[in-house]
């Protein structure tokens, strides 16, 4: 599969103009279209029914990054309590569950990825310090168990660490994970040690991890270079040859 996210502005919404403009312009079809979501108490307004049957129109599938930010929550949250934390003790159970219909009545295959990185401090959801790991694994898996009951089977789990040394303990279970979702961004000259790094370089520790793990499809769920040098081109053959040829679980 071949993915793009191509937003027209800083909303998190692929443009499906852009996908048909780019997709001319290298000949080649997506077959999926990543957007990110956040979560908002009042779903009707916010959920972007016409774009996802736009995106199934074209005989694509929708990859939902769904980003557990609360803002909209604020005027009810009294308690002091980690957002995972409230996700396991049922505080946002209605939502969830309006969520969870609003996929199923899809009625096709659809991509959520659920509170990304959980393991980076940049997020306000992330499972840092004492308790950070339980606290995500069970408002994950209360998360997919409400998704199971009302049946929503056409949902596709994204699992998505953000560094290879977490993958081991926030492991929430093969049942509870569909896909795997890594990251693999090179940053060039603004990475933490100055260097650029290949993709083989940035996603070989994850796929060591991997392979203690039960065999699941890993999906590159955020892929590119900045252009340093003009070797953007270089590096994202090289990168599309170690897929091909190195790493079959992709």
């Amino acid at each position: 599969y071949l993915g793009i996210f191509a937003p027209k502005n800083d909303n998190g919404i692929t443009s499906l103009k852009n996908v048909k403009e780019i997709s001319r312009q290298i000949d080649e079809n997506f077959d999926i279209i990543s957007l990110y979501i956040a979560w908002e108490k009042n779903i009707e307004p916010n959920f972007p029914q016409s774009l996802l049957d736009s995106i199934y129109m074209q005989k694509s599938i929708p990859m939902i990054t769904w980003e557990p930010w609360l803002n909209s929550f604020e005027s009810e949250l009294n308690v002091n309590k980690h957002v995972f934390e409230l996700i396991a003790d049922g505080y946002f159970d209605n939502y969830l569950t309006s969520f969870a219909e609003k996929l199923k009545n899809l009625q096709r295959p659809v991509f959520l990825r659920f509170a990304h990185e959980f393991d980076n401090p940049f997020y306000p959801w992330y499972a840092g310090g004492e308790g950070g790991v339980e606290k995500f694994k069970k408002a994950w898996i209360h998360t997919y168990e409400i998704f199971k009951d009302i049946e929503a089977n056409n949902v596709i789990w994204i699992w998505n660490p953000w560094k290879p040394e977490n993958v081991a303990s926030f492991y929430p279970g093969k049942e509870y994970v569909d896909w795997i979702g890594v990251n693999v961004l090179n940053y060039g000259l603004l990475n933490q040690d100055g260097q650029g790094h290949g993709f083989k370089e940035l996603y070989e520790p994850f796929h060591n991890e991997f392979s203690n793990l039960p065999s699941t499809p890993v999906i590159i769920s955020e892929f590119g270079t900045l252009k340093d040098n003009q070797k953007q081109d270089e590096w994202l053959v090289n990168a599309f040859a170690s897929i091909e040829n190195e790493y079959k679980e992709i």
